[in-house]
């Protein structure tokens, strides 16, 4: 009888924020390695008054922007623009009814945008954090 050398295990390292932190370890367990998780990165979403009387629409970049947009009590009804698929899956299980992926990067987003929005029918709101990576 011959026995199969047992495959090592890849470990990684999960640094995402905390909130983040079950889905990837969930993800990258799912798919066979092993997690260390130590957050290097911790989010504060501060309090304010989310104004959206006038929007057509809400844009989000990261999951971090719709979860500040949900805490401090944004319009769910709004049609939302995401960044990528895994955006536009955080905003459904959030609340958003109508959530439209770009399916790539802050280019690709801004170009959907120009493609399905029309300046005249108002504005956006990008719910973000202090520093983003790119100016959308």
């Amino acid at each position: 009888m011959i026995k199969e050398k047992q495959k090592d295990k890849v470990k990684l390292w999960v640094t995402r924020p905390t909130l983040d932190v079950p889905n990837q370890q969930k993800i990258l367990q799912d798919n066979g390695y092993e997690t260390v998780c130590f957050s290097l990165l911790d989010i504060k979403i501060h309090k304010k008054e989310v104004d959206t009387s006038n929007c057509q629409a809400v844009i989000f970049t990261s999951a971090n922007g719709i979860r500040a947009f949900v805490t401090n009590k944004g319009d769910l009804s709004l049609p939302a623009y995401a960044v990528g698929e895994a955006t536009r899956q955080q905003a459904l299980e959030y609340g958003f009814k109508l959530v439209v992926s770009a399916n790539g990067d802050i280019n690709d987003l801004s170009d959907t945008i120009k493609e399905n929005l029309n300046p005249n029918n108002g504005i956006l709101y990008h719910s973000a954090g202090s520093i983003v990576a790119k100016d959308l």
